[in-house]
Order: structure tokens, then C-alpha cells, then sequence
């Protein structure tokens, strides 16, 4: 497993997934060079909450779809993985990719998200790109328990990380299940965008998608909230593994 894992992995490392893996970075800085003129912040919270919780929150499902899974489902129309079943385990073949898939996507969150912290925090002051006000910030659901910017670094490039992997496995699980690409991203992002318009219809935006990952357009929450959504995401999660190890046949 862990030799397909790697081989996988060096497989990956291609043209194209570096191209959408730099596409994070490159919507967060183009924000940022939008509201580093016209806005006045606190401190770098404000920054980073404006510029990565923006356009990243409503395209977060659809950025965490694209890394890996248009390299699997080039595999799928091509055979490729039905020949490779010849050589190794398919169940161990299709858990190993997602594993990698799995892998992808969280470096890409958690070493975007987190880079961009440190560098709000540490490098901008020496640049003195932004102009900052004496106010008193308010607090997120983040920032009132994280009082430390390291802690809060990790734990929110963490938090960020652990969705996104999430929402990457059930495109990944729904694609080899029913081998339809669009069908595997649009279902995480209308999962992301309908449970978000439910929860606001029904007056509990605390407990939508947007708010408890990017938690910035809401006064600060108990902790406990962010994990709501997670929690139905991880049964729906649950549900395609199920699904999955049922399965007998497999028309890859």
C-alpha cells in the first residue's frame, strides 16, 4: 500500500496540479490587492479575513474538487485504472488514491492558508502595506478561543485543511462510484451552497458551511458550533465508504 501511495504521489506531481494548486494562493493575493487600498483593518485578523474569506468561502468545495480529481477521472475514461488492476489490489489501487488525494489537498489548504497567516502577521509589518487603526477588533469563533497566533495559526490552517479533505474524499468517492466528474464536484458544492441557504431560511446561519469555516461574517460562536456541519458532512462521508466496500463490481 505504501509503495503505491508513494508511486501515486510522484505520478501527481504534474504540470497541471501545480497549476491549480497555485490557484488558491493566486485568488487570495488578487483579494488582497483589492481591499489593501480601499480598507482600513484593526490588525492582520482583519486582513486575512477579508482577503481569504471571500471568494475562497464560496468557491471552497469547488477549489477543493479540482486538485486531484480531473487526474483520476482522466484515468477513468482512459482504462488506465483497469489495466492497473492486473498488476495490484483494486480495492488497495483506489484506497491508495485517495489517500493521495486526501494528502493533496490538505497541503495545499493548510500551507496556503497557514503561509498566509505568517505572513500577515510577521513579513507585511516590515513591508507597511497596510495602514492599520486603534480599534477594538471583535472576536471570531476562532480567534476567542485561540488567543495565542501560533496556536491560532495551526488550528485554523488545520481546521481549513480537515474540510477541504473532506469534501475532496466524497467527490473522490462519488466519481469512482459513479464515474461522472461533473456529477462529483457539483454534489459538495450544492451539499455547501443548499445547507448554507437552509440554515439562513431557517434563521441558524451559526450552523452553515461558510460560517463555521470561514467563521468571519458572524459574531463569535461557541466552538462547539463549527462541528454541526462537519458532523453531517462526516455522515454523508460515511454513507459512500459504505457504499464503496458493498460494492462488488466496478465498471473502472
Amino acid at each position: 500500500m505504501q509503495h503505491i501511495i508513494w508511486t501515486e504521489l510522484k505520478r501527481s506531481g504534474t504540470r497541471r496540479t501545480l497549476f491549480m494548486a497555485l490557484l488558491l494562493p493566486l485568488i487570495i493575493l488578487l483579494q488582497f490587492n483589492q481591499v489593501r487600498a480601499g480598507y482600513m483593518f484593526e490588525s492582520w485578523h482583519g486582513v486575512f479575513e477579508e482577503s481569504a474569506g471571500t471568494i475562497v468561502a464560496i468557491t471552497f468545495p469547488l477549489l477543493c474538487c479540482v486538485l486531484y480529481l480531473p487526474t483520476v477521472a482522466r484515468e477513468i475514461d482512459h482504462q488506465f485504472i483497469r489495466y492497473a488492476r492486473t498488476r495490484v489490489s483494486l480495492r488497495d489501487y483506489l484506497i491508495a488514491k485517495g489517500v493521495v488525494n486526501a494528502l493533496i489537498t490538505f497541503t495545499v489548504f493548510f500551507v496556503t492558508i497557514l503561509g498566509w497567516m505568517v505572513f500577515l502577521r510577521y513579513v507585511e509589518p516590515l513591508l507597511h502595506w497596510m495602514t492599520y487603526e486603534q480599534d477594538i477588533e471583535s472576536l471570531t469563533t476562532f480567534t476567542q478561543v485561540f488567543t495565542t497566533d501560533g496556536i491560532y495559526m495551526l488550528a485554523y490552517a488545520g481546521w481549513v485543511g480537515l474540510n477541504a479533505v473532506v469534501y475532496a474524499t466524497i467527490a473522490y468517492l462519488v466519481l469512482i462510484l459513479f464515474g461522472n466528474l461533473f456529477m462529483a464536484i457539483g454534489i459538495p458544492f450544492l451539499f455547501y451552497h443548499l445547507l448554507n441557504f437552509a440554515t439562513g431560511l431557517l434563521s441558524v446561519a451559526r450552523f452553515s458551511p461558510i460560517s463555521t469555516i470561514f467563521p468571519f461574517n458572524i459574531t463569535a460562536m461557541p466552538l462547539w458550533t463549527i462541528f454541526v456541519p462537519f458532523s453531517v458532512l462526516g455522515l454523508m462521508l460515511l454513507g459512500l465508504m459504505i457504499t464503496g466496500m458493498k460494492r462488488t463490481e466496478w465498471e473502472l
